[in-house]
């Protein structure tokens, strides 16, 4: 039997296994291949071709303006540039243009009947116009990831989201609390509550390297942030929080494994308070070296402002490493208040500082929490159980054939 074919439609899209930015897009795909022909639609960045085939994937790229050199996606989300540099808003329409233009081609080429959209702006309005002024019978699943819902709230931002969710078949969340998000926009059908999965065995307590300690010359506690140094990760919060941290232990290191637009300032932050010798700036880890980070550290912690779901903390879980999170609602689909890691109500500075202090001087009262954890990731969040997930929908919704 002919596989159905689905083209998965991105802003983000590594080139290849290991590489940064939309892995768990590329996780997805990958793993949704033993049910579907796959094929991907992304940006083209600079050092990339046009079109590629991985993992028997074929992906193909569209330019994202006349001058190749400018790229609105690249390794950073959207939104992050967009804020670093006001300039790129300018490049908006012609991303738009050229995404629909190779869009309406690789349909009629590849004979698509599914467009999987990740994030609802731009590339689910993008999916939502083809489909109102082109092909009215393709069919599409949406899926928002947080940034897209979170962001853009402006008046023409909801409008445009109100538009996508209208013309859109099904709509997938990566959390509940991105679902009501959903309903208050005024969507009324059913919706699904996907979030993106871990890898368990590449995320595993056996992936601890004590030699990583030697090579960042940690001697005492080991203190993981990772995600985008940006405002709204909160990592501010927690630099602010480690003076009172180092204090009280005095050969801790907190390492911040990420890029973003606030680097240099955390950087010039640290040599302000006086910290520099206790927070080391790593950049980013490539996604097959993250779990040596993840295992090996004492305490991951979490300081989000918001979040769609929270993947790198999820990911922290599954290699049995205590979590200590801000008390978000995305969050609560991961964390339950220690029984599987541990929530700070609150953010500040005061709040972090105490709450890391107070954690690690329990350590041993919370090893249970540690175990509770990766069961709780590897029961709701594995890869096996995500693409399952998605592999239903498209069949009972699209395709009515088996998995």
């Amino acid at each position: 039997m002919n596989k159905s074919k689905v083209l998965v439609l991105t802003s983000s899209f590594p080139k290849g296994g290991g590489d940064f930015g939309g892995h768990f897009v590329w996780e997805l795909t990958q793993r949704l291949m033993e049910s579907f022909d796959m094929f991907v639609l992304a940006p083209r960045r600079f050092n990339l071709e046009s079109y590629s085939v991985s993992g028997g994937i074929k992906i193909y790229r569209f330019k994202q303006f006349p001058i190749q050199r400018i790229a609105l996606a690249d390794e950073e989300p959207i939104t992050v540039r967009l804020a670093r540099n006001k300039l790129y808003f300018f490049v908006i329409p012609f991303f738009l243009f050229m995404q629909f233009i190779a869009l309406v081609k690789l349909v009629r080429k590849e004979k698509i009947e599914t467009i999987h959209s990740h994030w609802i702006l731009p590339q689910g309005l993008v999916a939502a116009c083809y489909k109102k002024l082109i092909h009215k019978n393709v069919k599409i699943l949406a899926t928002i990831h947080g940034s897209d819902m979170n962001g853009f709230n402006h008046y023409l931002g909801r409008l445009l989201k109100r538009f996508v969710l209208r013309n859109v078949n099904e709509l997938t969340v990566v959390s509940n609390a991105l679902k009501d998000e959903a309903v208050k926009l005024g969507y009324k059908k059913n919706i699904f509550v996907c979030p993106m999965g871990v890898d368990t065995k590449l995320f595993a307590p056996d992936k601890k390297d004590e030699s990583l300690r030697e090579r960042l010359k940690i001697e005492g506690d080991f203190i993981l942030f990772a995600g985008n140094i940006i405002e709204n990760k909160g990592v501010r919060f927690l630099i602010e929080a480690m003076p009172g941290v180092v204090r009280a232990f005095p050969d801790v290191k907190l390492v911040v494994a990420g890029v973003g637009e606030l680097k240099s300032e955390m950087i010039n932050l640290a040599g302000a308070l006086e910290i520099s010798d206790h927070i080391l700036f790593v950049g980013a880890i490539p996604h097959t070296e993250m779990p040596g980070y993840l295992a090996t550290a004492d305490l991951f912690v979490f300081p989000s402002l918001f979040e769609g779901f929270g993947l790198a903390l999820a990911e922290a879980m599954s290699c049995e490493t205590l979590a200590l999170s801000s008390n978000l609602k995305a969050v609560n689909d991961i964390i339950i208040d220690n029984e599987s890691g541990l929530y700070f109500e609150g953010i500040s500075s005061t709040i972090i500082s105490h709450k890391i202090i107070h954690t690690l001087q329990n350590r041993e009262k919370y090893v249970s929490l540690t175990k509770k954890g990766r069961e709780h990731i590897v029961s709701n969040f594995d890869w096996n159980i995500v693409r399952k997930r998605y592999a239903d929908i498209f069949n009972d919704k699209f395709f009515h054939v088996a998995t």
